[in-house]
């Protein structure tokens, strides 16, 4: 199928005169709530651009969901946790931690991506998606009381590679988790955008929990170069720029697609394509089709199809008619898929726990503890306790010069029992996270105690705590 690996959903010509402006007034009336913020060279430069505003341009601050599709080239090739690079001939489907780059295996979060199959109960699919947020909640609070809050969260809404979706319940929830922490949600639509209507993004779509907590949406590919949407602020951004946003490209391409695509959205055209496109393929949509709009899986191989496309369809809007090739049928489909993403979930749950325990392992004997609903005070016996007498002063002793920069000793003097170095640690996340835990004095000896303030830890009273 020749389609520019779906760029072309669109072919105009002639008269690109359109300017920036005129751009961002059909942005701010197609995606209400938000504006134009630049045009980039492609997808991935707009990732980097969402990214870099997101996180003052730190970008180890940024959250990655499993298998999103941070970008086949430049800065962000190397947080890339899909198979995409390596399994030419297939679909390309969540990596396991451990073929990840040390970068990615650090920055990367499990997500409950999933596929709707006879395969996986709404039970399970609950349970894994609490799984997740309990995960993700415990990663933030981490990072938070060691000073390294994170500032932004990259995903897609649908996985680019496979189909694999995020229900709305969890959207919902996680909307109320980034926002509670201050945590921006960028939304990578490179490979959504314009494709899967009735909207030209998904995210206009999406519950109003969720959607009014999104910083950033990223587009690309169907305008031939990037598109970067910013949420319009509450009050206007002060600044010294009188002439507002501006671009090193030319608009006038971008505007025109813009325009085509939404005419189409609107007669419902994507879903007629897709129908058309099915029908050929002699496809049904049940075990051996999936997807949304235009952005279609199959269940057949193409031999002849390019290697980037697999066995995803994005045909062109123009044609129609689809070249036809030899298929044959593989073992890819609903179920098998959906068993995969679960699988890759349970996978990266895993690694999150063990790289916790890892990179930062007071603090996150402290932030279980903080967690588990039973728990009121934090005390040194009781994360002596947690971790056992043995692994906390073997801990204490491998983490001493880390730590050492960052705590007060008594008497400028630093003991090397575990106690010390966990009651120290403990007063680092009290200051860092003061909200959290209460420091309050009580008996005659004004005995320091640290006093979990439960609430502060509710972001929605339908989760888990």
């Amino acid at each position: 199928m020749v389609n520019n690996w779906g760029c072309n959903l669109v072919n105009t010509t002639g008269g690109c005169s359109f300017t920036f402006h005129e751009l961002d007034g059909h942005v701010r009336s197609n995606v209400p709530g938000f504006h134009l913020f630049s045009l980039e060279v492609s997808g991935t430069s707009s990732n980097e651009t969402a990214i870099g505003e997101a996180t003052n341009y730190d970008p180890t601050k940024c959250i990655y969901a499993m298998g999103s599709y941070a970008g086949g080239s430049g800065k962000m090739e190397k947080m890339s946790t899909t198979s995409y690079l390596t399994q030419q001939k297939s679909l390309s489907v969540p990596v396991f931690p451990a073929d990840s780059t040390e970068e990615a295996k650090l920055q990367t979060v499990a997500f409950p991506y999933w596929i709707e199959c006879a395969q996986l109960a709404e039970k399970e699919r609950t349970e894994i998606e609490t799984k997740c947020l309990y995960a993700l909640q415990k990663r933030i609070l981490i990072r938070l009381m060691v000073g390294e809050p994170y500032k932004a969260i990259l995903f897609e809404l649908i996985l680019g590679g496979n189909g694999g979706e995020l229900s709305n319940s969890f959207l919902r929830k996680l909307g109320c988790l980034m926002s509670k922490y201050g945590i921006t949600i960028i939304v990578d639509e490179v490979m959504t955008g314009g494709r899967v209507g009735p909207s030209m993004t998904m995210t206009s779509s999406c519950p109003k929990d969720f959607r009014d907590k999104v910083g950033f949406v990223t587009m690309g590919k169907v305008f031939n170069c990037g598109v970067v949407l910013r949420k319009v602020p509450k009050t206007p951004i002060v600044s010294n720029n009188t002439r507002g946003n501006s671009t090193h490209l030319d608009a006038g391409e971008a505007c025109m697609k813009w325009k085509e695509i939404q005419d189409r959205l609107d007669r419902g055209f994507p879903e007629q394509r897709r129908k058309q496109v099915l029908t050929l393929m002699k496809t049904l949509e049940r075990e051996d089709c999936w997807g949304k709009g235009c952005l279609i899986f199959t269940s057949k191989s193409r031999p002849s199809v390019s290697k980037g496309l697999k066995q995803r369809l994005l045909p062109m809007l123009e044609n129609k008619k689809l070249r036809k090739n030899a298929t044959k049928q593989s073992e890819w489909n609903r179920s098998s898929v959906c068993n995969v993403l679960k699988n890759r979930a349970i996978q990266w749950l895993e690694h999150m726990d063990e790289c916790n325990r890892q990179q930062w392992p007071f603090t996150t004997a402290i932030v279980e503890s903080i967690l588990n609903p039973a728990t009121t005070e934090i005390t040194p016996d009781g994360i002596e306790a947690a971790l056992g007498p043995d692994k906390a002063n073997a801990m204490a002793e491998d983490v001493r010069s880390k730590i050492l920069s960052s705590i007060s000793c008594r008497n400028g003097k630093c003991d090397k029992r575990a106690k010390t170095f966990i009651r120290d640690a403990i007063a680092t996340a009290t200051q860092n996270c003061p909200d959290l835990i209460k420091r309050v004095r009580v008996g005659k000896k004004r005995k320091l105690i640290y006093r979990i303030n439960r609430e502060a830890l509710h972001f929605d009273s339908n989760i888990y705590l």
